[in-house]
């Protein structure tokens, strides 16, 4: 019944087992002064699994956040590389989808990383796309690239 308890178990162990023995030693003649010493160790215990647990579904949170921005953003760029297809296809000698994305693909863009080089990457794109003239039905894309670039990616980078 009695385990020594190691330095490297985990904390929820260490707080069943204190629980368990400040249950217990209740039980026994002149226990309660074993229980009051080991109260102040375990509620300090608890109050760090707490503040752990809650940083860790914070964590948990702002990784969820980044995917799904990440997602949306992924999303933003391939509609303007297949609106430049289709305005290429309309209009053969424009070239846009070729200015517009110099490497030929968009997964240059979305298969980098999302917290460190995509937002730049996609910054680029909303600067070329913006560099269409003022009439152009693509240019307002960069609106919806730059949005996408928003909070999520800037909290992660920075």
């Amino acid at each position: 019944m009695a385990e020594m308890l190691r330095d490297i178990e985990s904390s929820e162990k260490h707080l069943a087992a204190a629980r368990r023995h400040g249950r217990l030693v209740h039980r026994i003649r002149d226990g309660a002064a074993y229980a009051a010493r080991l109260d102040e160790p375990r509620q300090r215990l608890e109050a760090r699994l707490g503040a752990r647990q809650t940083a860790e579904a914070a964590l948990e949170d702002a990784r969820d956040d980044l995917y799904l921005a990440d997602f949306e953003l992924d999303n933003s760029v391939r509609t303007v590389f297949e609106r430049a297809s289709q305005a290429d296809r309309d209009a053969m000698a424009e070239r846009l989808r070729a200015r517009l994305f110099p490497h030929g693909k968009f997964t240059a863009i979305t298969l980098a990383s999302a917290g460190t080089a995509e937002p730049d990457l996609v910054e680029q794109l909303a600067a070329r796309v913006e560099s269409l003239p003022e009439a152009h039905p693509l240019r307002p894309l960069a609106a919806d690239l730059r949005a996408g670039l928003a909070a999520p990616f800037r909290r992660a980078a920075g």
